[in-house]
């Protein structure tokens, strides 16, 4: 049995209270995040590739080992 999570590629969570979130390892590419509250998520080896992360709040994020290629920041 896989420890990988998963949600649909661009899901759609803009706005949303992931504050201390367990997303590790999920599959979150193409997310929209955009405004979402993320303090203290752990996104470690997340695959956020593509995702919008425009004017989300990333305090205290753990970002190791994410996959942060193509993410819109602004």
């Amino acid at each position: 049995m896989s420890s990988e999570k998963s949600l649909s590629i661009g899901a759609i969570l803009n706005g949303a209270n992931l504050s201390r979130a367990d997303l590790s390892r999920a599959d979150l590419g193409k997310a929209d995040f955009s405004e979402a509250e993320m303090t203290g998520a752990n996104l470690f080896e997340a695959d956020l590739s593509q995702a919008n992360l425009q004017g989300a709040n990333l305090d205290e994020e753990s970002l190791s080992e994410t996959n942060l290629s193509g993410v819109k920041l602004r």
